[in-house]
């Protein structure tokens, strides 16, 4: 009886066990919707010749963001940040806003596991105009993503990278990238009681995700707490070093991978 009573325990714990392979699978929205949001985030973020860390925590009204708050240390701005998501039977359309202004509008089309991707520069003028545009599509357990930029009205590709499962570790992904040069960086995925964690191998980086009940109406709690952040961002040159004149932060820019 004991015995049974371990062997059940156990498939509990794992009935929610969330994997490289589940990340690919869910990476479009009609499979994340109302299933997996992000709760908080360690950012890595770049100066002029040195990096540091922002704390992100992100707030739902009901299952839809409306904002994010950022610190560094213990100086905290809200991102008044918002997603609106149109479903037809052919696709899923999610458009995100920044302070009211377009910034991205990504559409998932139904059956193709594959999405086109939109990304607006600041706009100038009341014409918001697309920066670059994203191509992602999912094939045989492979998630293909390529970045084209647009000048004047022509395509040119920036960017292309695939995310693979490590087949020595199903809780891995591979992410290989191609520009003027390549890169490889491992993402380790790690189960929680209520999500889990996707944390960069060679860095601080950490997205922390909930899980939602996609049947339930309860709306997210908004609590104004991170899942696991440090009290203190951390300040680093390029080589390492501790930044000690923390002047050197003032007008940098977050750089979302």
């Amino acid at each position: 009886m004991k015995k049974l009573i371990l062997i059940l325990s156990f498939i509990t714990l794992n009935a929610f066990a969330f994997n490289c392979r589940n990340m690919l699978q869910t990476s479009f929205t009609s499979s994340t919707a109302n299933t997996y949001l992000v709760d908080s985030a360690y950012i890595e973020n770049y100066g002029y010749d040195f990096t540091y860390y922002a704390s992100m925590k992100y707030h739902y009204t009901g299952n839809n963001l409306d904002s994010i708050v950022r610190c560094v240390e213990d100086n905290c701005s809200t991102i008044h940040q918002k997603m609106v998501q149109e479903k037809s039977e052919k696709n899923i359309k999610t458009t995100t806003y920044y302070n009211d202004q377009i910034i991205q509008e990504e559409t998932y089309f139904i059956g193709m596991d594959s999405s086109l991707t939109y990304v607006f520069s600041p706009a100038i003028s009341d014409e918001p105009k697309i920066s670059y545009m994203r191509i992602s599509y999912l094939r045989n357990d492979t998630l293909y993503r390529e970045v084209w930029d647009l000048p004047e009205n022509t395509l040119q590709k920036e960017q292309s990278s695939f995310i693979t499962p490590d087949p020595n570790d199903e809780n891995t992904c591979i992410i290989t990238s191609y520009d003027s040069l390549s890169s490889t960086i491992q993402q380790i995925i790690t189960n929680t009681e209520n999500g889990f964690v996707v944390s960069n191998k060679n860095s601080e980086e950490k997205m922390f995700y909930i899980l939602v009940n996609p049947n339930s109406t309860t709306p997210v709690l908004r609590k104004n707490r991170p899942t696991l952040i440090p009290k203190k961002a951390k300040h680093f040159d390029l080589l390492g070093r501790p930044i000690k004149n923390k002047s050197k932060l003032g007008h940098t820019m977050q750089v979302t991978k």
